[in-house]
């Protein structure tokens, strides 16, 4: 059940947190997987060497998903060795978390940039490809904050409510060529911002989920695999939450 076996996938912003667990997971039966990274060589370093132990046909790249001509590199890299890329997982994000009134310009440009901009130009060059094989899917990974917001997230909150309008937008122009693309909104998850969250904070925090405890990123990778999956294809447009039950 939900076997990726001979699919290529590539994941952004696989070096840490939520976009390794994904990598690795894709190892398990991908015939490929590249991850990109921004600026911790020895992060992605570190999971390539990883990944690299459950699968042999791993690749990564450091490139600005931003950036057109960096990421068109790394597609015609992934398809050059092994094939045009089956899987889109777009996961490289930042989070500058400011008040509305005193967050800088150049903070707001850049989450806009690398959150939102990074899923379109990742998307527009992943779909090409797999509309020419009539088949594929793309996984954006967006937040609750996206569908909620939250305070002191106005650069966040937007960004991730965009990538869902996106989604939903692409779902409907890719659907006719075989291609799913969904969204996923994790809530508080054992990875980065909330590992570093002091434990007042975290207590709150856990006092508002239901589960009474914060996910595994293991889960979110989960449901990547099921978004991606055979099973899955009937499943397109849809934002997929994940935050324990929060209210």
């Amino acid at each position: 059940m939900f076997d990726l076996t001979g699919r290529v996938a590539l994941v952004t912003g696989g070096s840490r947190g939520l976009g390794r667990a994904v990598v690795l997971d894709l190892c398990r039966d991908c015939a490929a997987v590249g991850f990109t990274y921004e600026r911790n060589e020895a992060a992605a370093a570190a999971v390539l060497e990883e990944a690299r132990a459950i699968n042999g046909h791993v690749d990564t790249f450091r490139a600005r998903v931003e950036d057109r001509d960096e990421m068109a590199a790394v597609f015609e890299s992934l398809a050059s060795r092994y094939a045009p890329i089956d899987l889109l997982v777009n996961n490289a994000g930042v989070n500058l978390a400011s008040p509305l009134i005193s967050m800088d310009i150049d903070a707001w440009n850049h989450g806009l940039a690398v959150n939102l901009t990074g899923t379109f130009v990742c998307s527009q060059l992943a779909a090409r490809g797999m509309m020419r094989k009539g088949s594929g899917s793309i996984v954006n990974l967006s937040s609750i904050s996206g569908m909620r917001g939250q305070p002191g997230q106005a650069s966040y909150s937007a960004t991730k409510a965009g990538m869902i309008g996106l989604t939903k937008s692409m779902a409907w122009e890719l659907a006719p060529f075989g291609i799913t693309v969904n969204a996923l909104a994790p809530g508080w998850i054992e990875a980065g911002m909330a590992q570093a969250m002091p434990e007042k904070k975290r207590k709150r925090a856990l006092e508002r989920v239901a589960a009474n405890r914060f996910g595994d990123p293991r889960e979110v990778a989960a449901a990547v695999r099921y978004l991606a999956a055979d099973e899955s294809r009937y499943v397109t447009g849809q934002v997929l939450v994940m935050d324990g039950g929060i209210p």
